[in-house]
């Protein structure tokens, strides 16, 4: 089925420091937990005032083989010598299926400076507590993961973590950042994207450079092969002192020599949009936006949805209060740009929205935009792409990626033969192991005549699923 998330497995001799207590179903080297999509983001002061705060995220997986009743994590942090400076703790899960797979997430405020971590796990299944630890890296390296073997013919460079150290006193900084290349063909000339940010999310400060191995000859270029991991260093100058900063890592598309018919890849799959402010004012909601095309082709006709969610609580059969939350819109926005992005243009635009009368938590947005010709951006991993027809209309999710208990998928919707454009509206159904339906969102865009737009679209908050299917309704002409 198309659609499904994997989870990347954690290490199973991943310097397991506790002992599993009693007998158990899986045989002990096997670890009972696997670990991926780690991310440490580190903010000196919020918008609201909150100082040091770290946000740690991951995804669980049960390997146990058993359904566990509760699982406590407790996320441990330490300084370089080995010594405990604090302790985060996420939300207990409960009721954990065999196979299933949730997003755990916890902040803290006031977080010291530290180097290392361990996963410390205590769950219960029935009348038996078990435990089990596990030693991280530094942020930079992440947790310890068991990646999938190199395979197919398209590049998929991995930011396996990344820190940024800097000395406001002198300005100088320290980026570290892990890659790891899980195609099959090598990613050449990895470049990175550095951006700072102010308290009010002003853009600061910028570096955009190519990451080079420090013994490479100076008429050579970078080259990480399939499967290949290389942690890369850099040091700067005249840094300033920043509150926030994000990470975007490029590469060169293979040589022509290396690809075959049908074979669809580019650098940096995506066009990116980062809210740079949001203010306030008269009942009004005023959001100013940077967008990115980091395609290899020209885009335009550049438009995107926001809306504004409340997060609400999941009751479970019984009625009670799971950990889980329902994104629930509470106000939308269309906004036309106009904007035509060449190859690596950034641009800039705003807009307005009226404040809701109802609480809001988070935000979510689609884009649409248009390509020259029948050169539609795609997703290196193509095979994993699947179509879904309905008259003249073709929907295609070339990929997907789990995101602070979201997800984000990208695309594109292609109408061949017609005369005149048409609205197509489009139903996510995401499903769990057992193909139950836990989640539908809906999402609307309008494809051009005898023409392709591309989008990508967030949903936050989505209850735990492993599957998901694409329902079309009947495409109606734009009037």
């Amino acid at each position: 089925m198309n659609g499904r998330l994997l989870c990347i497995p954690l290490l199973a001799a991943a310097l397991a420091l506790g002992a599993y207590s009693g007998e158990r179903e899986t045989a002990p080297e096997k670890p009972p937990f696997a670990v991926s999509g780690w991310e440490v983001v580190r903010m000196r002061k919020t918008i609201s005032g909150a100082s040091n705060v770290v946000t740690v995220s991951f995804v669980l997986k049960n390997l146990t083989g058993l359904s566990l009743d509760r699982v406590d994590c407790a996320i441990e942090l330490r300084e370089a010598m080995g010594t405990k400076v604090g302790e985060m703790k996420p939300v207990p899960i409960r009721y954990f299926k065999p196979g299933d797979e949730t997003q755990v997430k916890v902040t803290a405020e006031f977080v010291p400076a530290f180097s290392t971590y361990f996963l410390n796990f205590k769950y219960r299944s029935g009348l038996e507590v078990s435990e089990a630890s596990y030693l991280g890296m530094s942020p930079f390296d992440g947790p310890l993961f068991v990646p999938p073997k190199p395979q197919g013919r398209y590049v998929r460079l991995m930011v396996m973590g990344y820190e940024f150290l800097n000395d406001p006193k002198t300005g100088d900084g320290l980026l570290a950042v892990k890659l790891k290349n899980f195609g099959g063909l090598p990613a050449r000339r990895p470049k990175v994207r550095l951006r700072l940010y102010a308290q009010d999310r002003r853009l600061i400060g910028r570096v955009d450079a190519e990451l080079r191995s420090p013994n490479l000859p100076r008429d050579s270029y970078e080259e990480i092969a399939g499967g290949e991991e290389r942690t890369y260093r850099l040091a700067m100058r005249g840094v300033p002192a920043y509150d926030m900063y994000d990470v975007h890592i490029e590469h060169d598309p293979p040589k022509p020599e290396e690809c075959l018919p049908g074979d669809k890849f580019a650098g940096l799959m995506d066009v990116e949009i980062i809210v740079t402010k949001a203010t306030v004012s008269d009942g009004m909601l005023e959001i100013a936006c940077r967008t990115r095309n980091g395609l290899q082709t020209a885009l335009s006709a550049l438009s995107a949805e926001f809306w504004l969610v409340q997060h609400k609580t999941v009751l479970d059969k019984e009625g009670r209060e799971t950990i889980e939350k329902e994104a629930v819109k509470v106000a939308t926005a269309k906004v036309d740009t106009g904007l035509s992005l060449e190859p690596g243009e950034e641009k800039n635009f705003a807009f307005k929205m009226r404040i809701p009368a109802q609480r809001f938590d988070d935000y979510g947005y689609q884009l649409a935009y248009e390509c020259p010709g029948d050169e539609a951006p795609a997703d290196g991993d193509a095979a994993s792409a699947g179509t879904h027809k309905q008259s003249e209309i073709s929907f295609e999710v070339m990929g997907g990626e789990l995101k602070d208990g979201g997800v984000r998928l990208e695309g594109f919707v292609t109408q061949k033969g017609g005369a005149s454009a048409l609205d197509v509206p489009v139903v996510f159904v995401f499903m769990d192991a057992d193909e139950n339906v836990v989640a539908k969102r809906e999402m609307k865009t309008t494809v051009p005549p005898n023409g392709k737009k591309s989008f990508i679209v967030s949903f936050a908050d989505l209850p735990k699923f492993t599957d998901y299917r694409v329902e079309m309704g009947e495409p109606v002409p734009v009037k």
